[in-house]
């Protein structure tokens, strides 16, 4: 891992996490843009000796390196390394970045990565918190190193304050959802380290760094210089205790594995001298199982005993921030209605009844007003003749348009009306005498009417 967790760790490049079984990825050969080669002459290039000379390349791989850098930082769990385990977790394809002091120095004068001394004196930890962060790393830097040469950057362990603060805020969430392991927010630091990667997306060596930042900010306290009390800026001889019980009954569970192992394992040995016909030895052996028994009772017995009394003081822990909440809420609210008294509920209430009642009062008087004004003969035909005028300032175009084309219709058929009566008139008078016999001229005369008739309907 970055920062060397293990010397074989740093022997190689950086690999990211993986399950069990996968094999590891270089962490570079997962980022896309290294596929063009031409890109990566440019990045894996040594930078010119002043941004000046070409601003552009200059910002562009002097970007790229700072992302990844913390990026490498975040996947490898760790937020500390030193410039030679980071060269070899960036080492791509066998190039190392020739850039990546210019890099480090510019994010350090930037404040993204701080060196480590700085970092831990500026936070004020004690020689204990310092030397548990600072032995390892240092000594994963001398392994590192053997093969580097002699680098322009100082050759120190450096921390990406950005990592530490997200690790932080994980792990604060992350006790907050979880109570196991844990009573009145004390825990073990070594519980802590088994759940680095669940708790803080961090390695278990590199949790104390985050450990000591949280005891910095006030967000933790360190208890007995074995355990951690969440919550608090410091910790009590009670916290003391709690760390006290937690210690043996871990190290009772860790005697009941060894004594169930045990007990196994004679049994074992038992079964194998029955077989061999060695009855005394296997009856040594039943005898030794007996005893394992015995004391495995105990311990059971025992731990359980210090498990009762941590429920209790867990329960007791409980009802006392239960009852702070109520001194605290009883307070606030004394507080709260000291600035109110009966005679002033009573007499604003009564202050509102009379404003309600005046309002109504104003109300009416309005609705006369405007009644009498109604009912005034000037008004009404006022208001009556504005309302044709905009009835008639709002009809429609395409309304008048249908009236004029109705108006003319209507004048067509009555001058078609006119002539057909016209016409009607022109006709010969019917005969008045006796009917009689028609002559041939006067059916020719007949029929020529009905003809024109027909012609005038």
């Amino acid at each position: 891992n970055v920062g060397g967790s293990s010397p074989r760790a740093l022997k190689q490049p950086h690999t990211m996490q993986h399950a069990a079984g996968s094999s590891p990825t270089p962490y570079l050969e997962t980022i896309a843009e290294l596929n063009d080669e031409e890109r990566v002459s440019a990045l894996f290039a040594p930078l010119k000796s002043s941004r000046d000379v070409d601003p552009e390349q200059w910002d562009a791989v002097v970007g790229f390196w700072r992302q990844h850098v913390v990026a490498c930082c975040r996947s490898a769990g760790n937020p500390c390394f030193t410039p030679a385990s980071l060269r070899a977790a960036l080492t791509f394809r066998g190039m190392v970045p020739l850039a990546l002091d210019a890099v480090l120095a510019d994010m350090l004068q930037s404040g993204v990565i701080e060196p480590l001394d700085s970092f831990a004196t500026k936070r004020g930890w004690g020689s204990w918190a310092w030397s548990v962060v600072r032995l390892p790393f240092s000594y994963a830097y001398s392994l590192a190193a053997e093969d580097e040469d002699e680098p322009t950057l100082p050759q120190t362990d450096y921390v990406v304050a950005e990592i530490v603060k997200e690790a932080a805020q994980r792990l604060l969430e992350w006790q907050r959802s979880k109570s196991y392991g844990m009573v009145c927010n004390v825990a073990l630091r070594e519980m802590l380290r088994e759940h680095a990667r669940e708790a803080a997306s961090v390695e278990p060596r590199a949790l104390d760094v985050v450990l000591l930042y949280l005891t910095r900010t006030g967000s933790a306290a360190i208890v007995a210089s074995e355990g951690i009390k969440f919550g608090a800026a410091a910790a009590s001889e009670a916290d003391a205790g709690v760390l006290q019980l937690l210690i043996t009954d871990r190290l009772l569970e860790q005697q009941k594995d060894c004594a169930s192992q045990n007990i196994t394992k004679v049994h074992n040995e038992a079964k194998e001298f029955l077989a061999m016909r060695k009855k005394e030895q296997a009856l040594r052996c039943l005898r030794r199982a007996k005893a394992i028994e015995k004391v495995l009772t105990k311990v059971t017995s025992a731990q359980d005993t210090i498990q009762a009394i941590l429920d209790n003081i867990s329960s007791a822990d409980t009802d006392l921030q239960i009852m702070k909440a109520y001194k605290t809420g009883t307070a606030t609210l004394r507080r709260v209605n000291a600035k109110l008294t009966p005679e002033e509920v009573e007499k604003t209430v009564d202050n509102v009844a009379d404003a309600l009642d005046y309002q109504k009062e104003l109300d009416v008087a309005m609705q006369v007003s405007a009644d009498v004004l109604n009912e005034d003969p000037e008004v009404e035909d006022a208001m009556n003749q504005l309302e044709r005028e905009v009835a008639e300032a709002t009809v429609e175009p395409a309304t008048a348009e249908a009236t004029a084309e109705a108006a003319a219709a209507a004048a067509v058929a009555a001058t078609s009306a006119a002539v057909a009566e016209a016409r009607v008139r022109d006709l010969p008078q019917p005969p008045t005498a006796t009917a009689g016999a028609v002559t041939e001229a006067e059916a020719e005369q007949l029929a020529d009417s009905v003809r024109k008739l027909e012609l005038v309907l």
